[in-house]
């Protein structure tokens, strides 16, 4: 027997995952301080993807990370083109580059910074290994150099290689964290990019429409020859081939379409937010053979076609004029985890979610995975639309941290090596409450919010790969009647998330397969579900199944049967039972 559950309505607060904005520069995509990063499933979470190793602890089999780009209503062009940075997890060998300026540091320092070109070599010449050239323009904004130059105002850095060749034993890689003798391309990382939508169905139930897939390039002969020449460059694949793109970067085969998007005819039917008029087109990106890193990055918004493919070109370009290059509205976030590598060794600013007004005096909770390699603390939590005076929370100074919890009760920015921040940094939301008492004002309750952006004051390491986790906590419409929990035991060998139907050996059932209710959801409206995984290691939105001989029904600590009559209690729960011990 199926059965879904249907009740009265009833207001909850839930702790649900949020949308993490992928990095600083997403309206415009210039790369400066941080890129994204993901392994290959053939190494160890020692080098800070927590997921994707195949021996991760947290996640079984090849593992996905989630991704949504955001369409905004008012948005004024009828194409989305989806650009993949650096997509392969191929290095060039060249050192020696001829490096320009940007216009704002010429115009600031023209000695310094003339104009043309100047040769500069990688400080590390090792092709394993990234290579970002500083340009010097860093200085312009040092305490001591030019007041009022932002760092956003200027190029601190040459991209010359963001990714790193990693393995051990023989490729692809046994696991193990380590590094081949020298370059070894049969160690690279093959990631597939999968792009997809959801239509709104005459029933109001929802259908994933698959988009475009691609496969970024290894180099290593075998699987591919690296023929795309994606390497430091901007690239849609399928679409317009820009001007200097050196080669044509094609979909996979069998490939709906391509990565630039029309919207009024790839997108027919996309589901759209009520209240806001908001659309969503997803990514997922995935690992599939390999034990090296891959820093890549992704943006979308119009296509621009006189802006360069090449990443520093289009830097400096960008900077020079910002409108050349701007995503009109479109953002991108990463679905509760976001995995960086950070390329900058000093206090940033980092968005990482945005708030809404009426989750004022409500919790978002952060942690981080595996900050090591130079990052520390303090990090302090701020938002932009209020003035960090009035409000902001410090943690690692003081013991107790402002959530209440010890310093020594969870690792602390630079000392968690494949560690998480556990428990995580819980950031309550400022309010304006009654109990604030202007003559003693406690920013807590004394502190108007609006909305805004949640931020961080974060040191991170140079080179130092690390993970975001944001969770927000949010009121939901309980269709329990009143209970916010349905408590049942279950046998942990046996139970893994439903596969897709009519495929695995625990699909999820057909809708004649439902007792109740009488119009049953259907499996591609569970948009957070990650399938044939086990309950130990389950994201929040993974759907299971159980049923006779894997379950027992609870009266509240007190296990009973799985069985029909117990169901039938408990559907109503605690139902008819008064038995309110503990038991233990």
């Amino acid at each position: 027997i199926v059965w879904g559950i249907q009740g009265a309505a009833a207001t909850v607060t839930a702790v649900l995952p949020a949308d993490v904005y992928i990095g600083r520069r997403t309206s415009d995509g210039i790369i400066s301080t941080a890129n994204m990063s993901v392994f290959g499933p053939n190494i160890c979470i020692g080098y800070g993807d927590p997921f994707s190793p195949l021996n991760s602890p947290w996640a079984s089999g090849l593992y996905t990370y989630h991704y949504r780009i955001l369409i905004p209503p008012d948005y004024p062009s009828d194409v989305l083109r989806v650009e993949l940075f650096d997509p392969d997890s191929i290095n060039q060998a060249t050192n020696s580059h001829a490096i320009s300026f940007s216009a704002n540091a010429h115009a600031l320092d023209p000695v310094s910074f003339p104009l043309g070109t100047v040769n500069k070599t990688c400080s590390s010449t090792n092709q394993m290994n990234a290579c970002l050239i500083l340009t010097g323009e860093l200085n312009l904004v040092d305490p001591d150099g030019i007041p009022s130059v932002l760092l956003d105002q200027i190029n601190p850095f040459w991209f010359v290689r963001v990714d790193e060749n990693r393995g051990h034993g023989l490729p692809p890689g046994d696991g193990a964290c380590g590094s081949p003798s020298s370059y070894t391309p049969a160690f690279n990382t093959s990631t597939l990019y999968e792009l997809f939508y959801y239509a709104q169905n005459p029933d109001t139930t929802v259908s994933k429409i698959p988009l475009a897939n691609y496969t970024g390039q290894t180099g290593d002969g075998v699987r591919d020859d690296g023929g795309h020449l994606t390497d430091m460059r901007w690239v849609s694949p399928g679409g317009t081939r820009l001007y200097d793109q050196p080669a044509e970067v094609p979909v996979d085969p069998g490939s709906p379409g391509d990565f630039e998007l029309n919207i009024s005819q790839d997108l027919s039917g996309i589901a759209v937010e009520t209240i806001t008029g908001e659309r969503y087109v997803y990514l997922d990106i995935t690992t599939l053979r390999g034990a090296s890193e891959n820093g890549f990055d992704i943006w979308a918004g119009p296509l621009y076609p006189d802006v360069s493919t090449d990443v520093n070109i289009r830097n400096i370009q960008v900077l020079s004029d910002p409108a050349s290059h701007n995503a009109k509205g479109v953002v991108v976030s990463a679905l509760e985890y976001n995995l960086v590598n950070s390329n900058y060794n000093n206090v940033i600013d980092i968005p990482l979610t945005y708030v809404a007004a009426d989750q004022a005096g409500q919790s978002v909770y952060v942690s981080l995975f595996d900050t090591d390699s130079g990052s520390q603390p303090p990090i302090i939590f701020y938002l932009d639309t209020v003035a960090e005076s009035d409000w902001s929370l410090t943690f690692g100074v003081n013991d107790p941290d402002p959530d209440g919890v010890g310093l020594s009760d969870r690792c602390q920015p630079g000392s968690c090596n494949m560690l998480w921040v556990d428990p995580p940094y819980r950031i309550q939301m400022p309010d304006l409450t009654s109990a604030c008492d202007p003559a003693n004002p406690d920013q807590q309750v004394c502190t108007p919010f609006y909305g805004g952006r949640l931020m961080a004051h974060y040191i991170g390491g140079v080179g130092d790969t690390y993970a975001w986790q944001v969770n927000v906590e949010e009121a939901l419409s309980d269709l329990t009647g009143g209970c916010s929990a349905f408590p049942i035991g279950v046998n942990s060998v046996m139970v893994r998330s439903v596969t897709p139907p009519g495929t695995g050996s625990n699909p999820y059932p057909d809708a004649l397969d439902f007792d109740y209710p009488v119009n049953p959801p259907l499996y591609a409206q569970f948009i957070d579900h990650v399938p044939d995984r086990h309950i130990s290691i389950a994201n929040a939105g993974s759907l299971f199944k159980v049923d006779l001989n894997t379950f027992k029904w609870l009266v509240w600590n007190t296990f009973l049967g799985g069985n029909s009559n117990d169901l039938a209690h408990s559907l109503a729960w605690p139902g008819d039972s008064l038995d309110y011990p503990t038991y233990g």
